[in-house]
């Protein structure tokens, strides 16, 4: 007879006079701890799985390690800079037009060539979307403006002589200015002028010697 799950067993003791007497005990034995599904399924189908694919297992590990080690031989340096943005993008295209159209000065990167025009009444951009950088749009130049008056020309003489001479924002003293090539040339042979110098008084001169200069090897560099 068994009782609260355990088990019934007999035992039999043996007297002097050789009469049996039997005496009955109950012995309780644990229970084995109800197993979730997780252990179930580990400790069964999955186990008899495994088994039952083992080589094919070993073989498949074996050959993606082999295709890992090939693959990771194969990496090396990065050959060419990492793209931050497709080259079509509005802002990679401003990029290039930047290094395309202002060169570095002397080697140095954070040097451009700047260009400084006069004569210029604005920029017509309304034919031209927000974010096309690589049309400018059109000039609206301003017929009113002349560097004829002497005025004008001791203004853009000083202005390029204070650029080359003093100005931080210039790197080794390095400007170009055309006046100030024709203010050399004039110094060297004032023949336009009839021995006057710069800035002249008489437009009449200033147009001479412009006309000299712009004919000269010097002039020719500043004409596109």
């Amino acid at each position: 007879m068994s009782d609260s799950g355990g088990t019934l067993k007999n035992y039999a003791f043996k007297i002097e006079d050789e009469s049996t007497i039997n005496i009955s005990t109950t012995i309780e034995e644990e229970k084995p701890p109800e197993m979730t599904f997780l252990n179930r399924f580990f400790s069964g189908p999955y186990n008899r799985f495994i088994h039952k694919l083992r080589y094919i297992i070993v073989v498949v590990f074996f050959s993606f390690g082999v295709m890992c080690i090939y693959f990771g031989s194969q990496i090396s340096p990065l050959t060419k800079q990492e793209e931050f943005l497709p080259n079509d993008h509005p802002m990679m295209v401003l990029l290039k037009d930047v290094e395309t159209n202002y060169p570095a000065v002397g080697n140095q990167k954070d040097t451009i060539l700047v260009s400084l025009n006069w004569g210029i009444a604005g920029l017509d951009r309304s034919d031209v979307g927000m974010w096309d950088s690589s049309e400018m749009g059109k000039l609206i130049w301003d017929d009113e403006f002349t560097v004829k008056p002497v005025e004008n020309q001791r203004a853009l003489i000083d202005l390029c002589n204070y650029l080359k001479d003093e100005s931080e924002l210039v790197r080794n003293n390095r400007v170009t200015c055309w006046i100030l090539d024709m203010q050399a040339m004039v110094e060297k042979d004032s023949t336009c002028s009839n021995g006057k110098l710069m800035p002249f008084v008489d437009e009449s001169d200033f147009n001479r010697c412009l006309w000299t200069f712009m004919n000269s090897r010097s002039g020719q560099d500043y004409q596109r």
